[in-house]
C-alpha cells in the first residue's frame, strides 16, 4: 500500500512537473509574442512621431520663410512701387500747360510711352466742356521738364485739377 500511495505520488509530481513545463513554455511564448507585439507598436509610434514632427518642423520653416518673402516683398515695394501716382491743382499758364515739379517722386520716369491714366478736370467747365473733353496729353519740353497740355481750356476754367499714374522704368 504505500508502494502504491508512492507511485500515485510519483505520478502526480510528473503531472505536476508536466503541468508547470507546459505552463512555462507557455507563459514563455505569450511574453515574447507581447514583446514582439509591444516592439512593433513603439517601431509604428516612433515612425509616426518623427514622420509628424518631420513634417511639423517643415510646415513652421516654410511658414517663416514664407512671412520673411512677404517681409522683404513688401518692402520692395514700398521702397520702389512698380506705379507711381501724383496729383495736384494748379492755374494753367498762358500756353494751355502745367509744368509738374521735379521734387515728384519718380518723375524721372514719366514719359508719355509710361503714362497708365492721366486725367484734368477744370474747376469750373464752360458749357462746351461738358463730358469733360479736355484732353490731357504729357510732353517733355526742350528743358526736359515734364508738362501737361490742356487743349479746349480758358481762363474761364479756373484752375485745374490733374491726377497721372504711370509705370516704373528701372527697378
Amino acid at each position: 500500500m504505500l508502494e502504491s500511495r508512492i507511485e500515485e505520488l510519483e505520478s502526480k509530481y510528473e503531472n505536476l512537473y508536466e503541468m508547470l513545463s507546459l505552463i512555462d513554455e507557455y507563459s514563455r511564448h505569450f511574453m515574447g509574442q507581447t514583446l514582439a507585439q509591444l516592439g512593433l507598436v513603439i517601431t509604428i509610434a516612433t515612425g509616426l512621431i518623427i514622420g509628424a514632427g518631420y513634417f511639423m518642423i517643415k510646415s513652421i520653416i516654410n511658414n517663416k520663410i514664407d512671412k520673411e518673402i512677404k517681409n522683404k516683398i513688401t518692402e520692395l515695394l514700398q521702397e520702389t512701387p512698380p506705379v507711381y501716382y501724383a496729383r495736384g491743382k494748379e492755374k494753367v499758364d498762358g500756353n494751355n500747360k502745367v509744368y509738374l515739379s521735379n521734387d515728384i517722386k519718380g518723375i524721372e520716369d514719366l514719359d508719355p510711352s509710361t503714362v497708365m491714366i492721366i486725367d484734368a478736370k477744370p474747376e469750373v467747365a464752360t458749357f462746351d466742356q461738358v463730358g469733360n473733353n479736355i484732353n490731357p496729353k504729357l510732353k517733355i519740353n526742350e528743358s526736359g521738364i515734364r508738362e501737361i497740355e490742356v487743349e479746349n481750356y480758358s481762363e474761364v476754367n479756373g484752375e485745374m485739377t490733374w491726377s497721372i499714374a504711370w509705370i516704373r522704368k528701372r527697378y
